[in-house]
């Protein structure tokens, strides 16, 4: 345990055969949602029949409630060409409009990338 959180592998295994931990008490990630998806991957791999079954982490989309909204997928542009060079990093960038005012006539434009 360390700062009171229970260390896990990538497979959700503690150092304690048998024993697994996933959501809060890990740290990673601690949204509802996550912990959901955590413990359904690390059924899928003790009882489905798929042992290399787990969450991916990195891929967990966030989002900023900020003027204007940001939100992110994956990883960031630099770390991105870091880790698989900058020949096989595309990068995409688009204007949309908040849900928030999708139903409205006033439609202010956010910027992502």
């Amino acid at each position: 345990v360390y700062k009171r959180q229970v260390v896990v592998d990538d497979y959700e295994n503690s150092s304690v055969k048998g024993i697994y931990a996933l959501g809060d008490v890990t740290g990673k990630v601690v949204l509802t949602p996550v912990a959901k998806t955590a413990g359904a991957r690390l059924a899928t791999r003790l009882f489905g029949g798929d042992p290399k079954s787990r969450l991916d982490y990195s891929v967990i989309p966030s989002v900023a409630f900020t003027h204007p909204p940001m939100g992110k997928v994956g990883l960031t542009e630099k770390d991105a060409i870091e880790h698989f060079g900058q020949k096989n990093v595309k990068v995409y960038r688009t204007r949309f409009v908040n849900l928030f005012y999708k139903v409205t006539t006033h439609q202010p434009v956010s910027y992502t990338h």
